[in-house]
């Protein structure tokens, strides 16, 4: 689990530096699971607000759907 963590972090910083909100969002809620699956629901959470919060400012329909 610490490597899906890590790998999953890394993958969202990623994308966050590339511009590519879409997958940043896809990566946070990935890292949310594994959070949840450890059994930290509040890191999990923050994870999912902070994913919310990034879909905000996205313009594109297909997110919503």
């Amino acid at each position: 689990m610490v490597e899906a963590v890590q790998i999953c972090s890394q993958t969202a910083q990623i994308f966050q530096q590339s511009k590519q909100q879409y997958y940043q969002v896809l990566s946070y809620n990935y890292l949310a699971i594994v959070y949840q699956d450890l059994g930290k629901w509040e890191v999990a959470r923050s994870l999912i607000t902070y994913a919310q919060n990034i879909l905000k400012t996205v313009d594109d329909s297909f997110l919503y759907a």
